[in-house]
C-alpha cells in the first residue's frame, strides 16, 4: 500500500522522488495493458483503514486495474504465518503471501 501512496507524497528527497516516478511507470504499465496488477484482500483491508479521502480514492483507483485478485484463504494464511517467523510484521507477511499465491512476477514494496 505505501507504494501505491509514494506519487502523493512530498518528494522531500531524491529517494521520494525517484520512488514516486517509478511507481507511476509501473501504473503506466498497467494502464497500457503491458503488465497486470494483483490485488488482495491486504491491499482492499489497509485501502479500507486509511483515514484521508483523496488518498483512498487514489489507491481505490489503482486497484480497480487489477486483473487477478488473491482472497486471504487458508493457504494464504498459513504462508503469511511462516513469513512472519522471518520476522515480518503480520500484514506484511499477508502481502508477500497474496504476492506468492498470485505467481507474481514483481513485488513492489517501500
Amino acid at each position: 500500500m505505501c507504494s501505491l501512496q509514494r506519487p502523493l507524497d512530498t518528494r522531500i528527497s531524491v529517494r521520494i522522488g525517484a520512488e514516486a516516478e517509478a511507481i507511476i511507470g509501473v501504473l503506466s504499465l498497467v494502464e497500457e495493458g503491458h503488465i497486470e496488477l494483483v490485488a488482495s484482500d491486504a491491499l482492499a483491508f489497509e485501502t479500507g483503514r486509511n483515514p484521508h479521502p483523496i488518498r483512498k480514492r487514489h489507491a481505490l483507483e489503482a486497484l480497480s486495474k487489477a486483473k487477478h485478485f488473491v482472497y486471504a484463504d487458508a493457504c494464504v494464511e498459513e504462508r503469511a504465518r511462516k513469513l512472519q517467523d522471518s520476522n515480518l510484521q503480520p500484514l506484511d507477511a499477508l502481502h508477500l503471501a497474496s504476492a506468492i499465491e498470485s505467481d507474481a512476477d514483481y513485488f513492489c514494496t517501500l
